[in-house]
């Protein structure tokens, strides 16, 4: 957990910069059809866990308005420290944000009861932790029955032609072009920032193994979308009894 901390806290002035340039800009399009699979309605309440630097929590606001609740959980301060400063620059705009609040917290131990969140989000940060079964376990326990557990995630496209091509770019190319960031420095005496973060793909469950785990976790109606030539995956499912 400390390595994945240093990790975060290394890259975070940098983070929300390198995710526009590694993804070409599809990023954006890759949260909004988040939005479109939280269920979320005004005056809801929603969890973005492993938030960062509060991208998806800020577009989760815009979707339950004034009358709900944002909370935006990460683990790295850091973090945190831009999503903060990120919300008091738009509300010098004009902006109310008062329904978006950052938290420091763990994902394999949210500090929260059962039953508290309309939706549960994660975005690209599922890869990262160190027992995705448990993080999936911990994001149905706060779910309120009815509610969704939506994951976005980085994949390997089915198409053999696409997938020879993102293998090239996400493991050989990003380390390269995460050494403007992250200088090849070691953390905690391992990989450098983005070489692990590209590594981290390597063991994730995908498709239908993560899938498993959402319906394991007791997730029903379980379903993933690939986008974009299926280099990331959304998936979706609900709390029901």
């Amino acid at each position: 957990m400390e390595y994945v901390k240093g990790v975060f806290d290394e890259i975070a002035p940098f983070y929300d910069m390198m995710n526009r340039v590694m993804t070409w800009g599809l990023v954006k399009s890759w949260r909004k059809f988040v939005l479109t699979q939280s269920g979320l309605k005004t005056g809801g309440k929603a969890l973005d866990v492993c938030t960062g630097t509060g991208e998806l929590a800020f577009l989760l606001a815009e979707r339950v308005g004034m009358t709900g609740e944002v909370v935006g959980l990460d683990l790295s301060e850091k973090m945190l420290d831009i999503a903060r400063e990120k919300k008091q620059l738009q509300i010098e705009k004009g902006a109310v944000l008062s329904q978006v609040s950052f938290l420091t917290g763990d994902a394999l131990i949210l500090p929260f009861a059962e039953d508290c969140f309309d939706c549960v989000t994660t975005g690209f940060a599922l890869r990262n932790v160190t027992d995705i079964s448990l993080a999936v376990r911990e994001m149905f326990r706060v779910a309120k029955n009815g509610g969704r557990v939506v994951c976005l995630e980085i994949s390997e496209p089915s198409n053999p032609l696409l997938k020879a091509g993102f293998k090239m770019y996400f493991y050989q190319i990003i380390p390269l072009l995460g050494r403007f960031v992250d200088r090849g420095r070691k953390i905690l005496g391992r990989d450098p920032a983005y070489t692990w973060l590209a590594q981290s793909l390597r063991e994730f469950p995908q498709g239908e193994d993560l899938a498993r785990i959402f319906r394991e976790a007791g997730l029903k109606e379980v379903r993933y979308f690939p986008l974009s030539g299926g280099v990331v995956t959304v998936h979706v499912g609900v709390k029901a009894e």
